[in-house]
C-alpha cells in the first residue's frame, strides 16, 4: 500500500465526520466572589455521549489572531478550555488581567463506540463536501480505554498525529497539547510505534491515531 501521507485523500483510511459546530460569544467578566475575572457559554446537546470537542478561539469576531484552547496569550494571560458532559458542552474563560468578550468556534466528533445517528453537517447543496486545495486527515484508528494503563500499538513507523479525549470528573476535556508530540506529557505518551496511556487511577481516554505525520 501506497504511503497514506503523500495523499490529500487516501480511500483506505475514512475521513472524520464532523458532528457538530458551534460559534459564538461570551464575556469574561470580574467575578466578585474569587477576585479573578471569569465567564462561560453553555451549549446544550442531545446526542446522550460525551461529544470530543476541538475549540479555537479569539478576542475578534472576524478570528484573528485565533488560538486553541491549548493556547494562553502570552500578553494578556487569558486560559480559555472547552469540555463536555453527555447533555452539554461548556467553554470557560479565566484570567488575572481583565474583563474581554470570546469568540469561538467548537467542532466535536462523536466517539466511534457510541452506536446513535448523526445528522449530516453540510448546510446547503452548493457548498464542497471535499476540496482538494486541502490536505485530508486519514484517520488510522479510533476507540477508547477505560483503566490504569495501556499500550495501542500503531506501528506507523513514525510519530503520528493523534488527539486524546479523557474524562475527569463529570466532563469530558481534550487533552491539553494541539497534538501528541514524542515524549510524555500529562499522562499520555507516544513512539513511532504505539500511543501509551497511563495513569494512577482508572482513567476513561477516548483516542484517534490519523495516517497524517505530526
Amino acid at each position: 500500500m501506497a504511503d497514506a501521507r503523500n495523499f490529500l485523500l487516501n480511500t483506505d483510511y475514512p475521513m472524520d465526520k464532523i458532528a457538530g459546530y458551534k460559534t459564538g460569544s461570551f464575556n469574561i467578566t470580574y467575578n466578585t466572589t474569587y477576585g479573578w475575572y471569569d465567564g462561560q457559554a453553555t451549549i446544550s446537546h442531545s446526542h446522550g455521549v460525551y461529544p470530543l470537542c476541538t475549540l479555537v478561539w479569539s478576542f475578534n469576531a472576524n478570528f484573528y489572531p485565533s488560538y486553541t484552547e491549548t493556547s494562553i496569550n502570552d500578553v494578556n494571560g487569558y486560559q480559555i478550555t472547552c469540555r463536555s458532559t453527555t447533555s452539554q458542552i461548556e467553554v470557560y474563560g479565566w484570567t488575572w488581567d481583565g474583563p474581554a468578550t470570546i469568540y469561538y468556534k467548537i467542532f466535536y466528533f462523536i466517539p466511534d463506540n457510541a452506536d446513535i445517528d448523526v445528522a449530516s453537517t453540510q448546510s446547503a447543496l452548493d457548498t464542497f463536501v471535499i476540496n482538494t486545495d486541502y490536505n485530508y486527515t486519514k484517520l488510522y484508528l479510533a476507540g477508547s480505554y477505560t483503566g490504569i494503563n495501556t499500550t495501542i500499538d500503531h506501528n506507523l513507523g513514525y510519530y503520528p498525529m493523534v488527539d486524546i479525549w479523557r474524562l475527569v470528573g463529570t466532563s469530558c476535556r481534550r487533552v491539553i497539547w494541539a497534538d501528541v508530540k514524542p515524549g510524555a506529557y500529562n499522562s499520555e505518551s507516544l513512539t513511532t510505534t504505539a500511543l501509551i496511556l497511563h495513569d494512577g487511577s482508572s482513567t476513561t481516554w477516548y483516542y484517534r491515531i490519523y495516517a497524517d505525520e505530526t
